[in-house]
């Protein structure tokens, strides 16, 4: 699976249990103990999620949230904090967070959302393939014949003229 998460906490222990958690589903993790490492992990690499904490020394997980829409980095981003409110979840979601978890919660479902931005980001991916194929697609009709094949050069020829034909 070819799927990368960046852990985001300034507490250790906590980006450790994720990157069991997410390594034992197959995902590639890595992490950072802040904001500011993160912004410079990401100028480096690609990530498909960034996980990272509300609740954070420095920079918070609400201004990581912003700078990283405003760099328009490619990766989703969802909140964890200890402290869930509606009004943070709310104020998350109106920012552009993929997700939102609340630590002690069962990792299943932190698991299950995870899951779905991996189906979400394979369809893209997906799209995108077809969506490149098809522009590169010149011909209608093909032919390993020499004569056909002269008389659609003739055809292309005629189409990028002026001339009624």
């Amino acid at each position: 699976m070819d799927f990368k998460i960046l852990v985001v906490d300034d507490e250790k222990e906590f980006t450790e249990v994720y990157k069991i958690i997410f390594e034992e589903k197959g995902y590639e993790t890595q992490s950072a103990s802040s904001g500011e490492e993160c912004l410079e992990l990401l100028k480096e690499e690609e990530f498909d999620l960034v996980l990272t904490d509300l609740k954070m020394g420095g920079m918070s997980g609400l201004e990581l949230l912003k700078a990283i829409r405003e760099q328009e980095y490619s990766c989703e981003v969802m909140l964890v904090t200890g402290y869930g409110t509606i009004e943070s979840a709310v104020n998350a979601m109106k920012l552009g967070a993929f997700g939102y978890f609340i630590k002690g919660n069962d990792p299943e479902i932190l698991l299950k959302e995870v899951s779905k931005l991996v189906k979400i980001k394979t369809l893209e991916k997906g799209n995108l393939a077809i969506r490149n194929k098809l522009n590169n697609f010149n011909y209608l009709l093909d032919s390993n014949n020499p004569k056909f094949k002269n008389m659609l050069k003739v055809c292309e020829k005629a189409a990028l003229s002026n001339s009624n034909i």
